[in-house]
Order: structure tokens, then C-alpha cells, then sequence
């Protein structure tokens, strides 16, 4: 059947004398379509073809994956900047790098990291300490909230595109209020975000040796890659947007606000969880 479909999809084109691109619908004029780039005519897939599909997205450098890292490392703004001027073939869609750098970095993290061990101290570091005189009743809640707080905690480390997904558009909201002035959209402040956001996975990326090296220092290791992260979006953007001491200070807030958004909703969303649980 599918023998058959490929088939007259090809003579069709060949019996009318008029090649027709199969991605597009697009009339060809050559080996390759005009109008996408799709090649013509297209034979069918083989294995050899799907391996050098998946080859040439990572490793073509004009346009795949180690390309656009290079460029983004040696010249984001320039990259940003071409990608919201239409020239998109060029790079890997931003979106689909970051989640290849988030799949990577979880590898990463659980490489190094005892999830559970790590979790488990990240609690303990972030709760309250007990009141002196702490009764049996307040005990046991204190216990359950932990408990909980140690399963979003858990649910975090492992799922980190839920985080960025709800980051990164904080991020560019927050982006274009401080930036309204510019004349980008929501989307292009977005693309912005997802490029810069996903080199910042990269640069934090050596917290998890760090916290495998020293585990009694959790705090102080957050503390400084977050610094990090800060630090190098800042700039990153500041390059994109104009070099003034305004548009510092602006893509610092944008940052900072975007982090606070997501205390506060993560928060308010955990205590009404907490509060829906115990009153069950």
C-alpha cells in the first residue's frame, strides 16, 4: 500500500510533466524545490537515509545543532538577531535546542546526582527549623508538609522542561513590558528568551559536579550558579538590545521578577495543594 501510494504520488507528477514538490505542493524547477528546499525527486526512506537525516541535523554546520552552539557562544546576538529577521534555516529551531540541552542536563544531573539523597537535602536545607516544645499534632503536619515538599521538590529535578516552560515565558513577558518602547512582539521577546535561557542550561550545567563534590554545600553552590545564569542573560541580552546601562538594569529586572513570578505561583499552588490534603 504505502509502495502504491509512493508511486502514483511520483507518476502523477510525472504524467502531467509538471514536477510537483511532495512538502509543499510548490511546482519544481531542478533537483531541489525553490520554495522549501526539499529535494526532488524524493526516493524512498531507507535506513541510510534516516541515519544521515538525523546526522545532518546535529552535525550539518551551516545549520545544525553544534552550528548554532558555536554561534550562540561566539555571537548570540548576531544569531537572535538574523532569527527574528526571517533567516531561520540557518539555525536550529530555538525550541528544539533547548529541549535537546534540558534532555542533556537532566542526564547530566542524574549521572552525578542520587535524586532521591539530593532531594531529601534540598528539603532539609529549605524547611523551617521545629519550635522548641513542638507538640505531637504540629509534628505530624510539619512531617506531611516535608513529605510534600519533597515530592514537588523530586518532580522538579526530574522534569525541568515543566520549570523552563513556565520560566522562559515569565521571562518574556516580563521582557516586553520593560522593553515595550522597542517594537518586538511576545514572540520574538520568546525567541529571545529560549536561546539565551537554553546557553544558560549549558553554563549552569557544572553546578550538578559542584554538588556532587561538595554536598554540604547545596546552598552555596545554588547561590553562586544562579549568580551565574543571572549574569551571563544579562549580558547576552544586553548585546541584543543595546549596550546603555538602562537596558542593564532592565534585563536584570526582567530576570529576577520572571524567578519571583514563579516562587510565588509555584508557592501559592503548594500551599493549596498542602491545604486541599490535609482537609481531606
Amino acid at each position: 500500500m504505502q509502495t502504491e501510494i509512493y508511486s502514483s504520488q511520483n507518476s502523477l507528477s510525472e504524467d502531467a510533466q509538471t514536477p510537483v514538490c511532495q512538502s509543499c505542493g510548490a511546482t519544481v524547477a531542478g533537483q531541489y524545490c525553490a520554495a522549501c528546499g526539499q529535494k526532488y525527486p524524493q526516493e524512498r526512506l531507507t535506513m541510510k537515509e534516516l541515519f544521515h537525516l538525523a546526522y545532518e541535523s546535529l552535525f550539518d554546520f551551516d545549520r545544525g545543532f553544534f552550528h548554532t552552539l558555536r554561534e550562540l557562544f561566539l555571537r548570540p546576538q548576531r544569531v537572535i538577531r538574523e532569527y527574528i529577521a526571517g533567516r531561520r534555516n540557518v539555525y536550529m529551531n530555538p525550541v528544539k535546542y533547548m529541549l535537546i540541552w534540558l534532555g542533556l542536563s537532566t542526564l547530566i544531573a542524574f549521572s552525578f546526582l542520587d535524586a532521591e539523597q539530593f532531594t531529601k537535602q534540598m528539603v532539609q536545607e529549605s524547611q523551617w527549623q521545629p519550635p522548641k516544645g513542638e507538640t505531637a499534632e504540629v509534628k505530624a503536619a510539619r512531617e506531611r508538609m516535608t513529605e510534600k515538599m519533597g515530592r514537588a521538590q523530586r518532580f522538579t529535578l526530574q522534569n525541568p522542561q515543566f520549570v523552563y516552560a513556565v520560566l522562559v515565558p515569565l521571562v518574556s513577558l516580563w521582557s516586553l513590558l520593560f522593553f515595550r518602547k522597542r517594537g518586538y512582539t511576545f514572540a520574538e521577546h520568546l525567541l529571545m528568551n529560549t536561546y539565551i535561557m537554553a546557553q544558560t542550561i549549558i553554563i549552569i550545567s557544572p553546578a550538578y559536579f559542584f554538588y556532587y563534590m561538595f554536598p554540604g554545600k547545596l546552598t552555596t553552590v545554588t547561590f553562586c550558579s544562579g549568580t551565574i545564569a543571572v549574569l551571563y542573560y544579562t549580558t547576552v541580552k544586553t548585546l541584543v538590545l543595546g549596550k546603555t546601562f538602562r537596558t542593564v538594569l532592565k534585563n536584570l529586572f526582567s530576570y529576577v521578577f520572571a524567578y519571583l513570578s514563579v516562587v510565588i505561583v509555584s508557592a501559592t499552588a503548594f500551599i493549596a495543594y498542602v491545604i486541599y490534603s490535609m482537609a481531606k
